[in-house]
């Protein structure tokens, strides 16, 4: 409790917690998103690590349907180190700098995650900003214009869109994650 008095819930989620409320949420858990998140393609993915603050960004670029998204996954509390050791994995970054970094465990790091397609924006962001698992700046608050389909995410759940969940495919095949 803090001195107004008031409990403060700090959320924070782990991809696959994130990955577990997509698969869950009523009218979402029946989407294919993972078998979707195979058939598109991850392009130039940029690796923006931040020493002091233990984590790693990856940014990419991914191709769905002839259209491009900026996906963002920021994963918190990365050990970097100057050398290789074992099971060390070596990361290059956008700047060309090499780093040696444990591989991330997607069950044990918090992320923050963004992506510009619809999907994300319309049906997660703005419960994923809810729960600390947002990364940038709030989304707009969606209001809806008709009823003529049912909502969305009625449970409120924070999740991925498919190309969150493709880069972080890609990045388990580079061993950056485990």
């Amino acid at each position: 409790m803090c001195e107004c008095g008031q409990e403060h819930i700090l959320l924070e989620l782990t991809y696959n917690q994130l990955l577990a409320q997509t698969k869950r949420g009523q009218t979402i858990k029946d989407s294919p998103r993972e078998q979707n998140a195979n058939k598109v393609q991850v392009r130039e993915v940029n690796l923006i690590p931040a020493l002091q603050e233990r984590t790693l960004t990856a940014k990419a670029d991914i191709n769905s349907k002839g259209k491009t998204y900026e996906t963002i996954v920021v994963f918190e509390g990365v050990k970097f180190f100057d050398e290789g050791g074992s099971g060390r994995q070596e990361i290059q970054t956008i700047d060309g700098s090499t780093y040696f970094i444990d591989p991330i465990r997607p069950y044990k790091a918090n992320v923050k995650v963004r992506c510009t397609c619809l999907d994300f924006y319309f049906r997660f962001s703005v419960w994923d900003q809810r729960d600390k698992a947002l990364t940038g700046e709030a989304p707009e608050p969606y209001h809806r214009k008709s009823d003529s389909y049912p909502p969305v995410n009625p449970d409120k759940v924070s999740g991925l869109c498919k190309h969150i969940i493709a880069l972080v495919k890609y990045l388990r095949q580079q061993r950056i994650t485990r």
